[in-house]
């Protein structure tokens, strides 16, 4: 017997839980409303990776519980944050990968590119960046 596909979208949140973008997470939860499936996934960057183990425990534990309410799974993965989203991308097959921007100014971006670009232009999905709202 086969496996019954969903029809359901299948949407990915790469999330910072360090620098989390409530901009990224709205347009995923009016997703969810029309009817997707999200997950997303966190790449310990190097300052998660330094932060004593029971600060990351509980950071983790918080998160996936917020997020879990709102009917999103949170993973977590290891390495480099491009590449292993790139990866977490290719395994996941998402019809929809969306990531928050920093309110960072358009010199500080030319200069420094950011993940959001970088992983838009390799993704095997279509990508989509929800800039951070203004604050004020």
């Amino acid at each position: 017997m086969r496996a019954k596909r969903s029809n359901r979208p299948k949407v990915l949140l790469a999330w910072d839980i360090e620098n989390p973008a409530p901009a990224a997470l709205s347009a995923v939860r009016r997703l969810i409303e029309g009817g997707a499936k999200a997950r997303a996934v966190y790449v310990g960057s190097p300052s998660f990776k330094a932060m004593p183990e029971w600060d990351r425990r509980t950071l983790r534990a918080a998160w996936r519980e917020k997020l879990r309410k709102q009917g999103i799974e949170l993973a977590f993965e290891e390495g480099g944050v491009i590449p292993r989203l790139l990866t977490f991308i290719d395994e996941a097959k998402p019809d929809l990968v969306v990531l928050g921007t920093k309110s960072s100014g358009w010199i500080e971006s030319l200069l420094l590119g950011s993940v959001a670009k970088s992983v838009r232009r390799r993704s095997s999905a279509p990508v989509l960046i929800v800039p951070a709202g203004k604050r004020g």
